[in-house]
């Protein structure tokens, strides 16, 4: 199997939904959301894992204080997955040399990657995503940020400012700056210092 086998397969499942692709990332973009699908290969370079992402632009704003660049890539989406753990709740890579996976793939994104995004258009589904996958017990800050962010946009001010002073208590430097600017944004009485 080819990557030109592959990205053939991912470009006939992707295009005709409206994405473009550059390199190793698509995306579609409607009103305020991108849809992110990126392939990622493994360190040893024979195995690939398909991640997904929606990314909310408004959110972003709020979060970053600057419009998202394009084309955008899962690492700045508002929920992202790998592809096998959205569908059978653990990571999962495709071996590149096996002849069937491009179609697997394409048939996968085709029958789950695409509903996933279907679903994460909407705000209540993102938070409740993300509540789901614990991002408050993990030490990683953006998805935390991401979910307060949400909180706020969905008429839950006092939660999105709560979240964001617990976090701004634990996190470092650079990222209590971030949750800082976050919290003034949303109109926080009280910012992380």
């Amino acid at each position: 199997m080819t990557a030109k086998a592959l990205l053939s397969a991912i470009d006939s499942v992707l295009k005709p939904l409206g994405f473009r692709r550059n390199k190793w990332i698509w995306n579609r973009e409607t009103a305020d959301i991108v849809d992110v699908v990126t392939l990622q290969r493994s360190k040893y370079d024979d195995e690939v894992t398909v991640n997904l992402g929606v990314l909310n632009s408004a959110v972003f704003r709020d979060c970053w204080g600057e419009d998202p660049q394009l084309p955008a890539d899962e690492t700045a989406c508002t929920v992202r997955t790998r592809l096998g753990e959205w569908i059978e709740g653990r990571e999962r890579w495709w071996n590149l040399a096996e002849e069937d996976t491009p179609s697997n793939i394409a048939g996968r994104l085709t029958q789950e990657g695409v509903p996933f995004f279907d679903r994460m258009h909407n705000l209540a589904e993102m938070e409740q995503y993300l509540v789901d996958t614990k991002v408050l017990e993990r030490s990683y800050p953006l998805p935390i940020i991401y979910l307060a962010v949400l909180k706020a946009r969905r008429g839950q001010p006092d939660a999105a400012c709560s979240i964001l002073m617990t976090l701004g208590l634990r996190v470092p430097g650079a990222w209590k700056r971030r949750v800082s600017e976050a919290s003034m944004r949303l109109g926080c009485k009280h910012a992380p210092t």
